[in-house]
């Protein structure tokens, strides 16, 4: 290339200078003849270097674009004729074997249509739930008005049996017409019993709905449908779940869990199912082992509440998939409240209902409130108490004790209880083995006494700041009153 060069531009020297002598050819024409190629060859190879740089060992012989698929997999033909020639877009350069990715299709298909099954099963077992649940609330009403009726006749026949008695003391009457009115008064009182047997239908209908352990209990068939709706990505990794017609005692039941959520900044969550089982807690608590061989134990924080969604006016429930709802925090002290709002409604008086340690009060109380035994020890009321204990009277709402010492087991070198801390999905630390509430319900006294048990030293004062009278025994058997709790021997100041 540069010979090339100098060789045209000596012509045109000789050819100026020499041959045509338009220019004379002296010392100056020939010092600017020898400059002007050694200049102009620097600015040349100066600019090559920036706009096209080479060396001696690398040189450009052809530009070529690979060809990578971005698809695994055996190549079983290659439509492209042999050759040199060029490709159009569209064309077909080689086919994979596409058996291995329908077979993963078809699994995937089964999956959806197993999901879409499980939702459609879903919908019909929650309308059945609803159907069943609507027909316990009849036979409530009709046992009300039952109740009602016999109590009406109980109290005419036992009048007249009264009456029959005098007259057989006095001669008047015959020991005939005395035994026939003690009979009346013995069929009224059984069916009186019968009539408050068939109220225990309320608490029947609740443990339908809501019990986790039960297979034909609404929230078992929603945990069961939402696990095979989440299937096809696994758990959380599969599309949202879609929401579900619940029946309205569910859907009470999952707003009063959400609301107690609310309340304590998600202390008391229902979203704690799956810890639940991890720790053991995965069957009734009469058939959970009291010992057993080590678990192993993962701090992770539950799903959350905030993850559920309910319209409590349409019965609308979503749940995302992986997530198994526990409503044992809440359930068992509203149904306490419910029951006993339906008892007094029902028999015309005073009520309580005592649901393990969830007690609620409705109606007319007795003279000086209901009487009320609150011990750290669980015990029949007949014996005395084992451990410190105190008296309350009760007017109105609720009472409740949570405690980490009835239900507790061991795994291991592990001692697990059944009121979970949702930032760890383990047992809350053992600060207070019982906490005892008063609030304006039963269920408000236990989403307090549940959130105090989880808060630990933090209870007092939060208790206190809620204006809520409560009783805390800590690990030591030390009592702590606080909110106006009546105090007593052995209490912390």
């Amino acid at each position: 290339m540069e010979i090339i060069l100098l060789g045209i531009y000596s012509f045109f020297v000789w050819l100026i200078f020499i041959k045509l002598k338009w220019l004379p050819w002296n010392t100056a024409t020939q010092v600017i003849v020898v400059i002007i190629p050694v200049i102009g060859m620097a600015a040349l190879i100066l600019l090559l270097n920036i706009f096209a740089p080479s060396s001696s060992d690398v040189r450009v012989y052809k530009y070529t674009v690979p060809i990578v698929s971005q698809v695994r997999g055996r190549v079983i033909e290659v439509p492209i004729e042999e050759g040199n020639r060029l490709v159009k877009k569209g064309e077909v350069l080689f086919r994979i074997d596409p058996t291995p990715y329908q077979l993963d299709v078809n699994i995937l298909e089964a999956q959806l249509v197993n999901a879409q099954a499980g939702q459609r099963e879903l919908k019909e077992s929650s309308r059945g739930a609803a159907a069943k649940i609507d027909e316990t609330r009849g036979a409530i009403a009709q046992a009300a008005s039952r109740t009602r009726e016999v109590q009406a006749k109980l109290a005419l026949a036992r009048k007249r049996a009264e009456q029959y008695r005098e007259l057989v003391k006095s001669g008047a009457g015959n020991r005939f017409d005395l035994e026939r009115a003690e009979t009346d008064v013995s069929e009224l009182e059984g069916q009186l019993a019968a009539a408050r047997g068939m109220l225990e239908a309320d608490l029947a209908a609740v443990d339908l709905a809501c019990s986790r352990f039960r297979p034909d209990s609404e929230i078992f068939t929603l945990d069961r449908a939402l696990a095979a709706a989440g299937g096809v990505g696994g758990a959380g990794d599969g599309p949202a779940a879609e929401p579900v017609e619940v029946s309205p005692l569910l859907a009470e039941a999952v707003a009063v869990a959400l609301r107690a959520a609310r309340l304590t900044d998600g202390d008391v969550d229902p979203t704690v199912g799956a810890a639940m089982n991890a720790v053991g807690y995965d069957r009734d608590f009469s058939l959970v082992q009291p010992e057993g061989p080590a678990v192993k134990l993962t701090v992770r924080a539950v799903p959350g509440w905030r993850q559920v969604e309910l319209d409590e006016q349409a019965r609308l429930l979503r749940v995302p998939p992986g997530i198994r709802l526990d409503l044992g925090a809440t359930a068992k002290a509203w149904a306490a409240d419910r029951s006993a709002a339906r008892i007094a409604a029902g028999l015309g008086c005073g009520a309580l209902v005592s649901l393990g340690g969830d007690i609620a009060v409705s109606g007319q109380p007795p003279a000086g409130g209901w009487r009320v035994r609150v011990q750290d020890i669980t015990g029949r009321p007949e014996d005395p108490p084992a451990g410190p204990s105190t008296v309350v009277a009760i007017h109105a709402g609720g009472l409740a004790t949570s405690s980490t010492a009835a239900r507790r087991w061991r795994r291991g070198g592990d001692v697990l209880h059944h009121i979970l801390d949702p930032r760890t999905g383990l047992p809350a630390a053992p600060v207070w083995r019982t906490v005892s509430v008063a609030a304006a319900s039963c269920t408000d006294a236990n989403i307090a006494s549940t959130a105090a048990i989880i808060r630990g030293r933090a209870a007092p004062a939060w208790l206190t700041g809620l204006g809520l009278p409560a009783r805390l025994v800590d690990e030591a058997g030390r009592v702590r009153t606080v909110g106006g709790w009546p105090a007593e021997t052995g209490s912390t100041p």
